[in-house]
């Protein structure tokens, strides 16, 4: 069944139940505001190996709206959380909604992208997730519901909440505007590096792009321009 919600995480950062109270939480805040329940993908299960949890996962991640990556080091660490993350934003670029499906909790401090002993692959992966919007909830991991307390931990906990709900909707609306193109093809694989370029120029102020063969202008101020 389709999902609204997918929440990828290391199962070693819920092991004191703070991953699901956060599930909770959207979950109770989504029930209050849509008067539904939230459809959530959060996998419980312990990974058998990477064939048998591909095939569970992959569909899963395709039939969600938005992905919720609770951020760590043990998460970028891990070879199947990285490799729900890659799948998602290129199933993210396919559905041409760049920079909409994907929400990240730092959920613990990350590695420093600047130290040189960090990891090269690491470092560029980091910098990608924190290009978009994040929400700093790293007090959870050690508090859990208790970091309620804190008013920034409140107000980081209701934009997550606003933003899930704004990213469903705007998915509803494009689901259901009337329109006469082809629906995306899932297994289509093509030109996934070049939209997720040309979403990298959209977050610049002014950036060039080349895009099969085609050199893009963007300025946020100016209409695009693409020489013929």
């Amino acid at each position: 069944m389709p999902f609204d919600l997918f929440i990828s995480y290391s199962r070693r950062d819920n092991e004191r139940g703070q991953v699901a109270a956060l599930k909770a939480q959207i979950e109770s805040s989504f029930r209050a505001f849509a008067g539904r329940d939230l459809r959530v993908f959060f996998d419980t299960q312990e990974i058998a190996g990477m064939d048998d949890w591909r095939q569970k996962i992959q569909r899963s991640l395709r039939d969600s709206q938005v992905f919720l990556a609770v951020l760590s080091p043990r998460y970028v660490a891990s070879p199947y959380c990285h490799w729900e993350w890659e799948d998602y934003v290129r199933y993210e670029a396919m559905r041409q909604c760049l920079g909409e499906g994907v929400a990240p909790v730092f959920f613990v401090t990350l590695p420093d992208v600047a130290d040189p002993k960090t990891d090269q692959a690491l470092a560029r992966w980091i910098d990608g997730i924190q290009r978009r919007q994040t929400f700093d909830l790293r007090p959870w991991h050690d508090a859990g519901e208790q970091a309620l307390q804190q008013a920034h931990i409140r107000q980081t906990l209701e934009q997550l909440h606003a933003s899930v709900r704004e990213r469903l909707d705007r998915a509803e609306r494009s689901r259901n505007s009337p329109n006469n193109l082809i629906k995306h093809d899932p297994a289509f694989v093509s030109c996934v590096r070049e939209l997720t370029q040309l979403r990298n120029a959209l977050n610049e102020n002014r950036q060039m792009v080349s895009l099969t063969g085609r050199t893009i202008c963007f300025d946020m101020n100016r209409d695009l321009h693409i020489p013929s």
